[in-house]
């Protein structure tokens, strides 16, 4: 028995891994990635962040809360390199 929309949800982690893996990188290394993601993402992102971690040596600082939420704080000014929608 395999679960609705797995592939779909593999895919999607898959390509956010790879994104943070460019992104991780890139910033100065006193600069943290920030990733702003929508709570039913956290064991996904939480996987992807400690591969990221252990890859490049350096892990994202990731808040999780409503997708709703989140985007009021970018739009009050909040800093975010990465914005996850669920």
């Amino acid at each position: 028995m395999t679960r609705k929309g797995f592939g779909s949800r593999a895919i999607a982690i898959g390509g956010l891994a790879a994104a943070l893996m460019a992104v991780v990188p890139a910033a100065h290394a006193e600069d943290k990635v920030v990733v702003f993601a929508a709570a039913s993402l956290k064991d996904a992102l939480d996987a992807v962040n400690k591969a990221c971690e252990a890859d490049v040596g350096e892990a994202a600082t990731v808040s999780y809360a409503a997708s709703s939420a989140l985007a009021k704080q970018i739009a009050g000014g909040a800093p975010a390199d990465v914005f996850l929608l669920a």
